[in-house]
């Protein structure tokens, strides 16, 4: 039986997380034995206790954009010389065979496999781009200290291979997948959900999810509300869900302010991170994700596609290759609210049918593209080859 440590930048139940979850479920337990290592105890937690999976709490060093300072990267150095003694120790002392780095953020692992001769699969899922000094030492550390890269996408892999040169062979695009058991168009929550946040039936939503920070979009989310209600007297909603990083609350605040300075509170529920995530999907008419920055490819978009939603996205990184522009829903360029505001009213309000068409198509390229079980499957036998 192969011991496998899992190395991953958070407890709580976004994509990334639902994904390794997903992954170690599909483990064959007679042949794997799977340790996961977190930064901090969340709702991963109790999950992977029904599972019976061991887990172990140690502050990572977790290289975020607000590490990207004078003083957060001294930080940050301190607490990778503090967790590669940690993992050096633990490897050694729990008979670790393979280290499974979950997140291009997590640098330490890869280092400590590769100073105990010990294989590394590293799943890359970030895409990058500034400071030029940190996309450099995160492309080359994953080259370097890996047996095998899984890229979330084609975006992500070029970008990566940008300062790994002749190592294409080790760089290999593995799309994320959603269980389409969970994430089912047949949800019968709708209602239930519509109710909570206080809307009718013939209410048109239109929702967003993710990280609330300074990439994603909320604000351009924010700024194409008004655009749309000057253009209709339908009754539209708005729904953002999501939550900050430990430390970046200041991200909530200012989009609340923002909600009310554009006097648009009665138009949108900011109804933070939801559990039951398939539930508030099956109350949305439109799925948007209005990042500002290249997605490396969102498990959300995919959810909502799962969902039989439309989806609006922006025409930068991998978002392009789960969109499919005028077949699944629409790709526009980042930043541009009224843009978003003339895509939201010709899915909602000028065409049903296309509407309907979009989430059906989209439906089939997750099911026939974006699969979970190819997913794991791909992963599992890096392990063994």
């Amino acid at each position: 039986m192969k011991k496998i440590l899992y190395l991953h930048a958070s407890a709580e139940l976004y994509g990334s997380d639902y994904v390794l979850l997903n992954l170690l479920k599909a483990l064959d337990r007679k042949k794997f034995y799977p340790e996961v290592i977190l930064p901090f105890k969340g709702p991963l937690c109790g999950l992977l206790d029904e599972a019976g999976i061991d887990y172990f709490i140690h502050d990572l060093p977790v290289l975020r954009r607000n590490c990207f300072t004078v003083p957060g990267l001294t930080l940050f150095s301190l607490r990778f010389l503090v967790s590669f003694i940690f993992l050096v120790f633990f490897i050694h002392r729990h008979g670790i065979e393979i280290v499974h780095t979950n997140t291009s953020a997590v640098w330490v692992g890869g280092i400590a496999a590769k100073l105990l001769r010990r294989k590394h699969i590293w799943q890359v899922m970030e895409l990058v781009e500034k400071p030029r000094i940190v996309f450099y030492a995160m492309s080359r550390i994953t080259g370097i200290f890996s047996d095998r890269v899984f890229t979330i996408s084609d975006a992500v892999r070029k970008h990566f291979l940008v300062f790994n040169k002749g190592m294409e062979d080790k760089f290999e695009t593995l799309y994320h997948g959603v269980d389409l058991k969970e994430y089912d168009w047949r949800n019968n929550n709708r209602e239930k959900i519509r109710n909570q946040i206080g809307i009718g039936k013939n209410t048109f939503v239109v929702g967003m999810a993710g990280r609330i920070n300074q990439w994603k979009g909320q604000d351009v989310f924010v700024d194409c509300i008004p655009e749309v209600l000057g253009m209709t007297d339908e009754n539209i909603h708005f729904l953002i869900l999501g939550s900050c990083f430990k430390g970046q609350e200041h991200y909530e605040k200012e989009l609340v302010d923002r909600i009310n300075r554009l006097s648009v509170q009665s138009n949108v529920t900011v109804a933070g991170f939801q559990k039951n995530f398939a539930d508030w999907l099956s109350a949305m008419d439109v799925f948007v994700l209005p990042s500002k920055l290249p997605e490396p490819n969102a498990t959300v978009t995919l959810a909502a596609m799962a969902m039989k939603l439309p989806v609006i996205g922006t025409n930068i990184g991998g978002t392009r290759e789960t969109i499919l522009d005028n077949e699944t829903g629409f790709l526009i360029e980042p930043s541009k609210p009224f843009v978003l505001a003339e895509k939201i009213l010709s899915l909602i309000i000028m065409d049903r049918k296309l509407r309907v068409m979009m989430g059906e198509q989209g439906y089939l390229r997750v099911k026939k593209k974006f699969s979970l079980a190819n997913y794991c499957q791909t992963v599992i036998r890096a392990y063994t080859s």
